[in-house]
């Protein structure tokens, strides 16, 4: 897309990018692995790292915030749906990936005590959390469920699992 588009113009790039090629049976695989991670690390850098907390801004004022992270959210789910080895490999996608998606997730778990009228067309923070989770467990998921090893590399994706998940424990001890 475009560098200058408005945020309406780039959520429409990323509805047609969903249609044209993320729609469908999940088991159908996608090819080019490496264009989905570029997509990925962006769409998580730009607007899951960067959401706003409670204390910054009104949640009925960020609305263009808010529909582009949920699309962000959709796009990493279905890519790590019908991407093989997305979070696998040279550029290590999973743990910068994780950690956006996490923060994301306590950032959005903060919204949920505050108290608004809904907003038609809009996420609630309690969808958008929802979302979140369903994502990092896709994410998670995605590393777990694979036993094999990935060509690109000689790490089994359980063990990337592994050390996600130790590390994140280590942060909350």
């Amino acid at each position: 897309p475009n560098s200058n588009a408005s945020p309406q113009e780039f959520l429409d790039f990323l509805r047609n990018l969903v249609a044209q090629n993320l729609d469908g049976d999940p088991a159908v695989r996608i090819a080019n692995k490496d264009l989905w991670a570029t997509v990925v690390a962006g769409l998580s850098e730009q607007f899951l790292a960067s959401f706003p907390s409670t204390d910054k801004v009104q949640w009925h004022v960020m609305h263009e915030k808010i529909r582009l992270a949920a699309a962000s959210l959709d796009v990493i789910r279905r890519v790590a749906n019908r991407v093989e080895g997305i979070f696998h490999g040279p550029g290590d996608l999973a743990r910068p990936t994780f950690a956006r998606l996490l923060n994301f997730c306590n950032v959005v778990e903060m919204w949920l005590d505050i108290e608004f009228e809904p907003m038609d067309g809009l996420p609630s923070p309690q969808e958008l959390a929802e979302d979140a989770f369903q994502t990092t467990l896709l994410v998670l998921r995605s590393l777990g469920g694979a036993v094999v090893h990935i060509a690109e590399s000689k790490v089994p994706l359980w063990k990337t699992l592994r050390a996600i998940l130790a590390e994140s424990l280590d942060v909350v001890e």
